[in-house]
């Protein structure tokens, strides 16, 4: 999957359990990849809002380009705020279609947001799927209609819980040949 050279995690804000080296070793694993050291940035004030205590998951993806990723890297911004997306309640992440840069929530994957017991295990492997999930709406794929593939729209939890930790055949296929495929425009979000 050679499209990624070099990939950076990005920390905005503060994390309660800073996952972000785990993290990192698992997607570059995944992409066969150099991974860049974890990097911070500070949360941005623009679309903050405090009637839904979320973060319009657009405004990070635009304060991940405004970093200005050089050129092949990719940015995986990771945040403890929970985000959104015009015409949807929430979302775990979100990615710049053929761009390169992404974001993933952190609020919604632990098991402690729906008041059950701490699984860090489980808790590290949703974040995994879903960076591995957004940098594959980089990379230009869409979402999957296979319930297993990691491109699978995660509308809930456990579609994110079913889904496996890679790419289906298909979606393997279109990325080891280096297909761009053509997208709907704006921030894709699972």
């Amino acid at each position: 999957m050679g499209p990624i050279e070099e990939i950076r995690v990005v920390r905005l804000g503060m994390l309660v359990k800073d996952i972000s080296a785990e993290l990192a070793g698992f997607i570059s694993r995944r992409f066969h990849c150099r991974m860049l050291p974890t990097d911070t940035l500070p949360l941005p004030a623009e679309g903050w809002d405090p009637g839904r205590e979320q973060h319009q998951a657009e405004a990070l993806l635009d304060c991940l380009a405004a970093s200005g990723p050089a050129p092949g890297c990719f940015l995986l911004g990771v945040t403890e705020r929970d985000l959104w997306l015009p015409g949807m309640n929430y979302v775990f992440g979100a990615a710049q279609p053929h761009g390169r840069v992404a974001v993933i929530s952190l609020a919604r994957l632990r098991e402690e947001f729906y008041g059950r017991p701490a699984d860090p295990l489980l808790f590290l492997l949703r974040a995994v799927k879903e960076g591995v999930h957004e940098l594959g709406h980089n990379l230009g794929l869409g979402h999957c209609g296979n319930l297993r593939c990691i491109m699978f729209f995660s509308n809930a939890l456990t579609d994110t819980d079913r889904k496996g930790p890679g790419f289906c055949d298909w979606c393997r296929d279109v990325l080891d040949g280096g297909q761009r495929v053509a997208l709907t425009e704006g921030p894709f979000g699972d």
